[in-house]
């Protein structure tokens, strides 16, 4: 009996001290499967007219496996029945922060579903949710009407999964907002109204789907940076309005990176007509580079013989031959424009342009 009751004393007091020096273990929501739900450690529930699901924030401790504290959401739609509510979002989304209790709002908006800590903390604020949003679900907005006036970004978004946005109303978003966009899916933007997309400060944006900003009559701006990497074919088909990209990428290995990865799925003649109606303004001091991966002046269909890519030199065609060169001096400028067909002035003209490629 003695012997018994000293192993349960010893039980207690190593389970005590193992307690006491156990390290917190904290593991953040699952960012290698961004866009596949899983049932462990998941709650949703509506708040601020949208449906969200609370990713699994595991707080482990030595007594309570899963206490969370901390919670990551992801837009899975636009309200229950998919109406969006302006007047929330932009409650939501405004720097004046206010505290709010969560029975209190399961009160207000009637749900039967309850909102519980796996979903929401007891106490909490409109900042500290819109701050906490990493992701925008698949089709989350696909479709949605009353998106005119524009979404401001939360500013640690980086997922915009597939069809996120596809023939919603939706005719701005400022991007400015945030820099943490890594992904975005196929047709995220297509069919929108949106005019300027402007991801040039987002460095960590990776992977840009098939058809993104397709199917946009209104879009006149897109801006992406060199980290991406992987850019989808269509990307931007049908945006008549859209007349110049600008893109990030500034070394060679970088433009072969980007046209080795689509060509890895697609045929050459669908690389080739990615950018195709569209001018490529580049980084400055980048030309060179563009020019040694594409003699012809085209990156995957896209024009980077244009006046804003390197203002020292003046691009000039060759009569209708559709041969370009680069001068800076007006008498061979002037020899080029007289379409000159005879071919030792050709290679005299060829000279040139390799000299003054070589000096500026």
């Amino acid at each position: 009996m003695v012997l018994l009751v000293l192993d349960i004393a010893l039980t207690i007091v190593f389970t005590l001290l193992e307690a006491k020096e156990y390290v917190e273990e904290v593991k953040p929501y699952d960012i290698e499967r961004p866009g596949k739900l899983t049932s462990e450690g998941e709650a949703s529930g509506t708040l601020f007219g949208l449906d969200l699901t609370s990713y699994f924030t595991l707080n482990h401790d030595y007594y309570y496996r899963c206490k969370r504290d901390e919670h990551h959401y992801a837009i899975r739609k636009a309200s229950p029945n998919r109406d969006f509510n302006p007047a929330a979002y932009k409650e939501l989304s405004s720097d004046s922060e206010r505290e709010y209790e969560r029975f209190e709002v399961q009160k207000a908006q009637g749900n039967k579903k309850l909102l519980d800590q796996l979903f929401v903390n007891p106490r909490f604020t409109n900042r500290e949710v819109f701050n906490t949003i990493f992701m925008i679900d698949k089709e989350a907005f696909n479709g949605t009407k009353g998106m005119s006036g524009g979404l401001r970004m939360p500013p640690n978004l980086n997922y915009i999964n597939d069809y996120a946005f596809t023939d919603s109303d939706i005719d701005s978003m400022d991007f400015t907002g945030g820099d943490k966009i890594a992904i975005i899916g196929s047709a995220a933007f297509s069919g929108t109204k949106l005019r300027t997309i402007d991801l040039s400060e987002h460095y960590g944006l990776s992977s840009v789907g098939r058809n993104c900003f397709s199917n946009n009559p209104y879009l006149s701006t897109v801006k992406l940076p060199g980290t991406v990497i992987a850019l989808g074919i269509d990307a931007f088909d049908n945006t008549s309005a859209l007349k110049a990209v600008e893109i990030g990428w500034g070394d060679r290995w970088q433009l072969e990176a980007v046209e080795y990865n689509l060509s890895d799925s697609y045929p050459s003649s669908s690389v080739q007509r990615l950018f195709k109606g569209k001018d490529l303004v580049i980084p400055s001091g980048s030309f060179e580079q563009y020019y040694r991966h594409s003699l012809n002046g085209k990156y995957m269909g896209g024009n980077f013989m244009i006046a804003e890519n390197h203002p020292v030199l003046t691009v000039v065609e060759a009569g209708n031959s559709g041969i370009f060169y680069l001068t800076k001096d007006e008498v061979a400028k002037g020899a080029i424009d007289s379409e000159e067909t005879d071919e030792e002035t050709r290679k005299i003209l060829k000279v040139l342009q390799f000299l003054l490629l070589t000096i500026y």
